[in-house]
């Protein structure tokens, strides 16, 4: 019992020691603290606000051979490769254009092409198209447009 009451005089001796530093410094932690939020506030309103939208599309293969023959003739042996070659058909100039005008937007075909960033999932043959913007409303335009007018292209190319 004399050890425990010892134990305990020594814990708060060391509390009320590190609350007397605590009390001694107080404008030192308060000062910085609000150096801190003044910091974040600051960054928080100099950046600029960056909106993320991503349509999702299901790649699938091509059925012209069975719509002519009646059969399947073309098969696709890896599945992986060509949802890689139907992410990067999305990004083509041909389909950055028509997404151009279909929006009547006044940026050039590279800006369009530089605010999309395109992913192939092989897991699932979805390709995300996500779109990145400084307007809150623009990312969800262009990326249903690029989704939109890759599937017109692809069907136009079928």
């Amino acid at each position: 019992m004399v050890e425990s009451s010892a134990g305990q005089s020594t814990q708060s001796v060391e509390i009320a020691r590190a609350l007397r530093i605590f009390r001694d410094r107080k404008w030192i932690i308060i000062v910085f603290g609000l150096l801190g939020l003044a910091a974040g506030l600051v960054q928080s309103m100099l950046t600029t606000p960056r909106y993320e939208a991503t349509a999702k599309i299901l790649w699938q293969n091509t059925t012209l051979d069975r719509a002519l023959f009646n059969a399947q003739i073309f098969q696709i042996s890896d599945q992986e490769r060509a949802l890689a070659t139907g992410a990067n058909l999305v990004e083509l100039d041909q389909v950055a254009a028509a997404v151009k005008q279909e929006l009547g937007t006044s940026r050039s075909i590279e800006s369009l092409q530089g605010m999309v960033s395109v992913r192939a999932n092989s897991n699932s043959n979805i390709i995300d198209i996500a779109a990145r913007s400084s307007n809150s409303a623009e990312p969800a335009d262009v990326a249903n447009s690029f989704a939109r007018q890759f599937i017109l292209y692809r069907q136009q190319a079928d």
